[in-house]
């Protein structure tokens, strides 16, 4: 990242609120992370651990996860 610049996301993909509101109303839940990191380059992921990762890169969250099981 450059100084001065901003770069948006949020901390989740799957919430079902978002469904017509930002996700298409026939999307299935399993390609709400592809549609969601085609607007945003970045996902907080919060563990059940105190720990807090933050990736600039949407694909890596699926790395994590294939990590994590």
């Amino acid at each position: 990242m450059k100084a001065g610049e901003i770069h948006i996301g949020a901390s989740g993909w799957s919430y079902k609120d978002w469904k017509e509101i930002f996700y298409p109303p026939k999307l299935a839940p399993t390609g709400y992370l592809h549609y969601y990191s085609g607007h945003f380059g970045f996902i907080e992921i919060i563990c059940q651990q105190p720990l807090v990762l933050i990736f600039g890169k949407v694909a890596l969250a699926r790395t994590l996860f294939s990590a994590l099981k």
